[in-house]
């Protein structure tokens, strides 16, 4: 497995999201890890959800980790595994919109497919939060299964999330090398971006496939 390295270590500060109260309570398809049961009635059944939590690249499960549907919330086992009973009949063209989070990881929001009922699966895979001081480098991987954010904002797949912190206001200028000739890689943003002192800007790596990359980013003071 390619290792995450940061070239200063530091301690990974974690701002808890709690957005699942925010969640509607239905809203359209657009990213789902769902898999229905064939044999249950469309619509017909309050949604149970069952799964387990899992970290990207390494496929470790995640304890603790808390899953949420509007108010109600389960927490995941030592084996990363939660139940969590929605009940609730989803009518057609609506579906559960989730939550997951966990200490130290990227929040993830997906909204599920429509016409769910009785018990289905769900797996969340969240990716480590990783932050670094402007001026720093970080080298790693766009894992296949890494993603994360929140559904119709910034939810991508495939990508890497990398927060950097600015301790003086100026412009936050990064440079993003892949590992080999053959990646295909995307920064967002890409340019050159201005900042004030004590921001964090997070910076999103695209990848067509799992990529390894290297990323340096400098701070130039107004």
């Amino acid at each position: 497995m390619h290792r995450m390295t940061v070239s200063r270590p530091r301690q990974l500060p974690w701002i808890p999201m709690l957005a699942a109260a925010a969640l509607a309570a239905g809203c359209s398809s657009q990213n789902s890890t769902v898999l229905p049961l064939p044999s249950s009635p469309t619509g017909s059944q309050p949604v149970v959800l069952e799964g387990s939590v899992r970290e990207s690249g390494s496929e470790s499960p995640i304890e603790g980790a808390t899953v949420c549907w509007s108010q109600r919330c389960a927490q995941s086992t030592a084996e990363g595994t939660f139940r969590l009973d929605t009940e609730t009949v989803f009518g057609t063209g609506h579906a559960p919109c989730l939550v997951a989070y966990s200490y130290g990881f990227e929040t993830r929001n997906d909204c599920l497919s429509t016409g769910l009922s009785g018990t289905a699966a769900y797996n969340p895979v969240l990716q480590r939060v990783i932050t670094i001081t402007a001026g720093e480098s970080v080298s790693g991987t766009v894992f296949w299964d890494d993603g994360g954010g929140f559904d119709l904002e910034d939810f991508c797949e495939r990508c890497k999330r990398i927060r950097v912190f600015n301790p003086n206001a100026g412009q936050l200028v990064t440079t993003l090398m892949p590992d080999t000739s053959s990646a295909q890689l995307r920064l967002s943003p890409s340019g050159p971006v201005r900042v004030q002192a004590g921001a964090t800007v997070v910076l999103i790596i695209g990848a067509q496939s799992q990529q390894p990359f290297h990323l340096d980013t400098q701070l130039i003071p107004e």
